[in-house]
């Protein structure tokens, strides 16, 4: 009996540091705003205000940015690129006393017309891990105080609307951003996706965030203590079982 109680005393102290022995990694997340100095926090948990404020202009309507930086200023391996099959054009929002910050005053559309309305503007963030998680933050608004146009967000088959997008004084789900969570990274380390119009408007887009979602990993010093526990444990068990042969 007593042995049985030390042995299950030990297990107990294993299954402890097994359970402190293992520590998230850090989330490292890109900011990226169109036509826009923001800098700021956006929608995502994230202590960073860098931001990388990409000028779109005609006739680069289709491109691809790189050399992106962290929200904290650090390198990334992060890109981003744009294209629609009409053409996407920048939007000067209204500011106003309760306007959302500045990244939601500065938008693109994917205008298609009278004749296509809901065109769809589309765009790849590359330079991912493959197999990765990412949590993809995306606003839409077109500066309006008191409505503006209503866009359908399509990731992996999976559709999230800003309806009626209109501003406010913080970030609002559903009313100027959508976030798609747990998304993960292709073969060739990228996520793609569209934005078209909800109804007879076109569509918008004001920046994204892409989030890291970080891997539990053991922690070095937890992984040799948890072998040394282990090794004991093996250990004892043998002795316990010569003494009962």
């Amino acid at each position: 009996m007593k042995t049985t109680k030390i042995l299950l005393g030990a297990l107990r102290i294993s299954a402890l540091i097994a359970l402190f022995a293992v520590v998230p990694a850090q989330a490292q997340t890109v900011n990226v705003g169109f036509n826009s100095s923001y800098t700021g926090l956006g929608a995502a948990s994230d202590s960073g205000t860098t931001w990388n404020n990409l000028t779109v202009t005609p006739p680069d309507y289709s491109s691809t940015y790189g050399f992106l930086v962290t929200s904290t200023g650090g390198t990334s391996t992060v890109t981003i690129s744009l294209s629609d099959p009409d053409a996407i054009e920048t939007y000067n929002g209204s500011p106003g006393a309760n306007v959302a910050p500045g990244l939601l005053n500065q938008v693109l559309y994917a205008n298609g017309g009278s004749d296509n309305p809901n065109s769809l503007g589309d765009f790849t963030v590359g330079g991912l891990t493959d197999g990765g998680k990412y949590n993809l933050y995306l606003y839409a608004v077109t500066g309006s105080l008191t409505g503006g146009r209503s866009t359908t967000f399509t990731v992996d088959s999976i559709s999230q609307t800003v309806t009626n997008a209109t501003n406010a004084s913080s970030f609002i789900a559903g009313n100027n951003y959508v976030e798609f969570a747990g998304l993960t990274a292709n073969g060739s380390g990228d996520i793609s996706g569209t934005w078209g119009a909800l109804g007879n408007t076109g569509p918008v887009i004001n920046g994204f965030q892409i989030q890291s979602v970080p891997a539990v990993v053991p922690e070095p010093s937890s992984l040799a203590t948890m072998s040394l526990v282990g090794m004991a444990l093996l250990l004892f068990c043998k002795r316990l079982k010569k003494q009962s042969v």
